[in-house]
């Protein structure tokens, strides 16, 4: 039994007006979460996986890093990060390293309050008359979200793997490859990062983890939008999950008549093959310029309040 989505999604992809009118009638409805991905964080000067381990090493393990080598690969980082963790030999000075490194680009203070993408992605979760976002998962460390939300009067439940606890707020922010706050005031360090995709499968697909319930009962209960995650991002740490979601709705013997969700993919790396697989797994692509993701934010909300 295929998987009925409601609707063909070719006839939505890479239209932002469509588009856009779709995610407002499911922010309306209660339906709509975030996907947060790397890019967000970058957009906030926080340095990228490849620069964080490199950073890290050339301070704490500087031989380990290999001469006039320019391309480091997946597993090469991963090495690292382990080869830097030995070096350090202990957890608590490790997890504060890694910090340092995470956060000294980024200023803490009304400069970083005025970014446009900040500030689009907390319109969505304010509770007006129309609909909003209650429930995020990042695949980000870092805690400029939880920053910033507090700046602006919005409580927020911080969840983490050893912190899987709902309570009354205003936004649920799940940080699934584990969570590394600048300030103990938004939450306490995660016991894990996952660095490599082999973690990530491993942590969320294998076994009956209660890590993984949690992230499949995203999938079930949102249509997520997904910002600054990349195709390489949306190939490894989401299309998996939704193929599993398949196979759950063939054995429940009934069909989701909804998408899983938009994404939306910048014109460089929206190839034919990635927006093939969007529509293949249930996601609608939708290609924006990376400067304009903010309006499209902002459009979301306007036409959720015009068509109440």
């Amino acid at each position: 039994m295929k998987n009925d989505f409601g609707f063909p999604l070719e006839d939505v992809a890479n239209d932002i007006p469509q588009c856009t009118a779709l995610l407002s009638k499911y922010l309306n409805s209660g339906y709509l979460g975030l996907l947060l991905g790397a890019g967000v964080s970058k957009d906030f000067k926080l340095p990228g996986w490849e620069k964080l381990v490199l950073d890290l090493c050339k301070a704490e393990n500087p031989s380990s890093i290999p001469p006039k080598k320019k391309k480091f690969s997946t597993d090469d980082l991963k090495k690292l990060t382990q080869q830097a963790k030995d070096k350090i030999n202990d957890p608590l000075k490790y997890w504060e390293a890694v910090k340092e490194h995470l956060y000294k680009p980024v200023d803490f203070d009304f400069k970083l309050a005025s970014k446009d993408l900040l500030i689009a992605i907390s319109s969505l979760l304010i509770s007006k008359k129309r609909g909003n976002v209650s429930n995020i998962i990042t695949y980000n460390f870092d805690s400029v979200l939880e920053w910033y939300l507090d700046v602006i009067g919005l409580d927020v439940n911080t969840i983490t793997k050893d912190q899987l606890l709902f309570r009354a707020s205003d936004v649920n922010i799940t940080h699934i490859h584990g969570y590394l706050p600048h300030d103990s005031k938004y939450g306490k360090d995660s016991d894990f990062l996952i660095f490599s995709k082999e973690e990530f499968l491993d942590r969320l697909l294998s076994g009956t983890d209660y890590w993984k319930d949690h992230f499949f009962e995203f999938f079930r209960r949102q249509i997520f939008l997904t910002i600054g995650m990349s195709p390489g991002s949306l190939e490894d740490d989401v299309f998996p999950y939704l193929r599993q979601m398949d196979i759950w709705y063939e054995q429940q013997k009934f069909y989701r008549m909804m998408p899983y969700g938009v994404a939306l993919l910048t014109p460089g790396t929206a190839s034919t093959d990635i927006i093939e697989s969007c529509i293949k797994h249930g996601v609608i692509p939708c290609i924006v310029d990376i400067p304009k993701i903010p309006t499209v934010i902002f459009e979301i909300c306007q036409n959720a309040l015009v068509t109440l």
